[in-house]
């Protein structure tokens, strides 16, 4: 699951996959409404942004752009989940949704306000 997070609001959007494939998306209104069997990674939206735009321009993130770096410690990017298993499960899964993210190269992005349904 993806959280983009700002203070006043948030918006939760689910991100099924099976496979190597996306099955679903949809966004959610409260974070009880996900799968139990979810991580999330959050994030606010100028960083959701930068890392996206980054992958744009480039065609793949450069280093200080990725999940896993933005991830790390002291960094803006946090993964929590129901229990410790979860949360590891992003770091194994990483690479994966790296790639997913990465998809972002090749299509058009618009930033719609948080506001907007």
């Amino acid at each position: 699951m993806v959280k983009v997070a700002r203070t006043d609001e948030s918006r939760l959007i689910e991100v099924q996959f099976k496979d190597y494939l996306v099955e679903s998306v949809r966004e959610l209104q409260k974070i009880e409404d996900a799968r139990p069997e979810h991580f999330v990674v959050e994030a606010p939206l100028n960083v959701w942004r930068e890392m996206i735009d980054n992958i744009t321009s480039r065609g793949e993130p450069d280093l200080e752009h990725t999940l896993n770096y933005l991830s790390f410690p002291d960094d803006p990017m946090v993964v929590d989940g129901p229990d410790q298993l979860m949360v590891d499960a992003f770091f194994r899964y990483n690479q994966s949704l790296q790639l997913f993210f990465n998809g972002a190269a090749t299509l058009v992005t618009d930033y719609p306000s948080l506001n907007s349904g």
